[in-house]
């Protein structure tokens, strides 16, 4: 056994409900009645928001009018009930599967929840906002050619033949030449980055990169500049960026303050 400092396994951006308002019980009539089982209203209202908020949700007609809509509602939780009752009376509900996703939906469903509770609870000033888009800057995006070797040496020599050549290989070469996909500058390392500066498309970088266990000859093939966007169109997604920040870091407390034991046979 080991104990473990978990980070928070749980991301708000994947945890959010398609729909937050639930009311409250009520003394309203039942919304259907099923082999004289109840369906609340509450429910039927539930379900009703919920497809609502989705962009997409399954079975929805865009030629349907909202009447027909609601019709549709309705007889899926009715449906749904009429099949629920069934699985009852096969016992599915005792199957070991079964069960298991019973449990995994209540706890995925509480930690929903509690995710909401957080973000409701965290604020973000206009300052904090401000600040954060001006620390931001314009994104710079490579694509590269790129030769291996495990020599700087021979990383050097390639280097040379290549610049002598135009960036043609030599035909005697044994080194394949690698050609990347657009990378953001975020994801190069900063001494990378630094020397890039003053790198034209179709240059190379002065020196080979030593990186991962090789020596690399690193041709920048095109770069392109992005600048970022004004901050009234920026604001709402800076906003949701810090919650989020305070969302990872409370679930990442409430992990390091949990004694949490894992049993390593089962990893």
């Amino acid at each position: 056994m080991r104990y473990l400092h978990l980070r928070g396994i749980l991301f708000a951006s994947c945890l959010l409900l398609s729909f937050t308002s639930y009311a409250e019980e009520s003394n309203l009539a039942p919304f259907a009645t099923v082999n004289g089982e109840t369906l609340s209203v509450e429910l039927f209202q539930f379900l009703l928001g919920a497809r609502d908020s989705e962009q997409n949700p399954v079975g929805h007609d865009p030629n349907m009018s909202p009447e027909q809509q609601r019709m549709k509602v309705a007889e899926d939780l009715v449906i749904t009930e009429v099949l629920a009752q069934e699985a009852l009376r096969r016992n599915i509900h005792d199957q070991p599967r079964v069960r298991i996703e019973l449990e995994l939906a209540r706890k995925t469903l509480l930690a929903q929840m509690m995710v909401q509770e957080l973000m409701a609870g965290f604020k973000v000033s206009d300052t904090s906002i401000r600040k954060a888009y001006d620390d931001q800057q314009d994104t710079t995006l490579y694509r590269f050619n790129l030769w291996m070797t495990s020599s700087e040496e021979d990383a050097n020599t390639l280097l040379a033949a290549l610049k002598n050549a135009s960036g043609e290989q030599p035909s005697n070469s044994q080194y394949e030449k690698i050609e990347t996909p657009w990378l953001d500058q975020s994801e190069l390392e900063p001494q990378v980055v630094d020397r890039l500066a003053n790198v034209e498309a179709g240059a190379f970088l002065d020196e080979p990169v030593f990186q991962d266990g090789l020596w690399k000859v690193v041709q920048v093939i095109e770069r392109d500049i992005f600048e970022k966007p004004v901050f009234e169109e920026a604001r709402e997604i800076i906003k949701s960026q810090l919650i989020q920040e305070q969302v990872d870091e409370a679930i990442k407390r409430l992990s390091q303050s949990a004694e949490i034991e894992v049993n390593d046979a089962y990893l």
